[in-house]
């Protein structure tokens, strides 16, 4: 799974999701609840120049961690 800085869902289905979290785990929960529903997942290429922590970039090795986290909660789990 990769993070990305883009996403885009129809109203209907990510209203039909219930995401219970804020942070940067939000990629792995609202991709697990989509694959366990079924439904197809589309990838689209984009350009994108990723910025450094001098530049405002806030991700973190532990945000690495709490995504796994997310993934074994909405994806492993039944």
């Amino acid at each position: 799974m990769n993070l990305t800085c883009y996403k885009l869902f129809r109203t209907d289905t990510i209203k039909g999701l219930s995401l219970k979290t804020d942070g940067f785990e939000f990629c792995e929960e609202a991709t697990a609840k989509v694959l366990r529903r079924g439904w197809h997942i589309a990838e689209v290429p984009v350009s994108y120049g990723p910025r450094g922590f001098a530049e405002g970039k806030n991700f973190r090795p532990y945000h690495g961690w709490r995504g796994l986290a997310a993934i074994i909660k909405y994806r492993l789990k039944p």
